[in-house]
């Protein structure tokens, strides 16, 4: 049998939905440009910010909230993005500016870019911090000998704050 929902709901998905496939193209446009684990880390790839026509970067942080919404509701039809897709935001720079700068300051530039992606899609740093927390919690179960050093740690912490 199907769920009952109120009009209002049904309004606010019906909105939500145009914003989500819009961040499920711009997922697919990352995925195309192969930005893995280790580019996002090492900041090698820059894409030009054209490639995000006629999307900007406002846009996609909406969508990416919109789309976060959408898997809380419907998970098998929209999958978790885990972030990346705001990590990876960051590298879509005007190509112009950053000729200029040297790897460290391009580095650094995109540092800056995705913290703040972070601080707009989350909003306090209180939410950033714990989100970041589960991910690590998250790499922690994949490893399970580093979750045991992990979880030792954690005690140690403990112990001292009391």
């Amino acid at each position: 049998m199907g769920k009952v929902i109120s009009f209002e709901e049904f309004k606010t998905d019906k909105y939500l939905k145009q914003f989500t496939h819009f961040y499920d193209a711009y997922l697919d446009l990352v995925d195309h440009l192969e930005f893995s684990e280790i580019n996002l880390y090492k900041h090698t790839n820059i894409e030009d910010i054209k490639l995000l026509k006629p999307a900007t970067k406002k846009d996609l942080i909406h969508g990416y909230n919109a789309y976060n919404h959408m898997h809380a509701k419907y998970p098998k039809s929209y999958p978790r993005d885990d972030v990346w897709g705001l990590l990876a935001l960051a590298h879509f720079q005007d190509l112009k500016k950053l000729s200029k700068l040297t790897p460290k300051e391009k580095v650094k530039l995109i540092k800056k870019e995705q913290s703040r992606n972070l601080k707009e899609a989350w909003g306090s740093k209180g939410k950033i911090t714990k989100y970041l927390r589960t991910i690590i919690l998250m790499a922690m179960k994949a490893i399970p000998f580093k979750r045991k050093q992990f979880d030792f740690m954690s005690k140690k912490i403990k112990g001292l704050k009391k």
